[in-house]
């Protein structure tokens, strides 16, 4: 008979099976991820087969591997095995078809970090949300470091035709902008197209 942990309501002594239908992807994912890294879980997934854990809070919302959660449910991984646990010990994924010995199980490994790399790009605006919270650790992510991102996050100027207003002496710069809110500043005209804002600022 399994006993549960005094107090945190956690069983440690055992593990169920769910649908992964059930659980629920963080909307806040400040990783937007790529479409390379995107190939990259993929392919690893379909190779390789699932790795390490991803994580839940107590009500199966994902803390941790959004993408991977993502990929599995469309490549036809569709059981999830959950281990409670209270963060006080490391849950180690078993995989008893492997040797490390093997070339599986070192092209596993290579594929782990390479898909971290290729498939890692901060969403800057979440960045900044959670920075306003107090929840961005300043071991993780320098104030700079934050600054940074969200300036290159900003709007990208396109080429444009400065005749285009038809009038002399007006120089118009086109900018496209997406996911940030760069309303209300002097000297522009806003427009919506295809989902992204186009900004007109004008400059006499």
């Amino acid at each position: 008979m399994s006993t549960t942990a005094p107090g945190n309501g956690v069983d440690p002594t055992t593990d169920r099976v769910v649908s992964i239908a059930d659980l629920c992807p963080d909307k806040r994912n400040a990783n937007k991820g790529t479409p390379r890294g995107r190939a990259a879980l993929e392919r690893s997934l379909s190779q390789y087969g699932a790795g390490r854990s991803i994580l839940l809070d107590k009500d199966n919302r994902i803390i941790a591997g959004n993408k991977t959660f993502q990929c599995a449910g469309e490549i036809g991984i569709d059981k999830v095995r959950i281990v409670e646990t209270d963060g006080k010990e490391i849950v180690a994924v078993k995989r008893m078809d492997l040797s490390l010995d093997d070339k599986q199980a070192r092209g596993l490994a290579l594929a782990d970090n390479r898909v971290g790399q290729l498939d890692l790009e901060w969403d800057a605006e979440e960045l900044s949300r959670c920075a306003v919270e107090g929840v961005v650790d300043p071991v993780m992510f320098t104030e700079k470091e934050i600054d940074e991102m969200i300036d290159n996050s900003g709007p990208k100027e396109l080429n444009c035709d400065k005749s285009q207003d038809g009038v002399d002496g007006v120089e118009i710069h086109v900018f496209v902008v997406d996911g940030m809110d760069w309303v209300n500043r002097k000297n522009e005209i806003c427009m919506f197209f295809n989902d992204k804002k186009i900004v007109y600022e004008v400059k006499g």
